[in-house]
């Protein structure tokens, strides 16, 4: 059986309904507009630059925010040396 290629994961910004993104292999400014409210509050989603038509994975807000955390708990201050 042959492998999956994982898609590369880009950072998407939120304006209204549309999720903006850049594409990571030739720099243009992509949308994806969701038609309905629960597809705006998805966390990932696989989309396709409509000019080079490379396929990658955009993360939104929320998802950036969750994993750019680390393991040091939310309220605590981090252990100094």
């Amino acid at each position: 059986m042959r492998e999956r290629l994982k898609n590369p994961e880009i950072a998407g910004t939120r304006t209204g309904y549309v999720i903006r993104f850049t594409c990571p292999a030739c720099m243009n400014e992509n949308i994806i507009i969701s038609k309905i409210p629960r597809d705006h509050f998805k966390e990932r989603r696989d989309a396709s630059c409509r000019y080079c038509r490379k396929r990658s994975t955009v993360l939104t807000p929320a998802m950036i925010a969750r994993t750019d955390t680390g393991t040091v708990p939310v309220g605590r201050p981090e252990p100094s040396s």
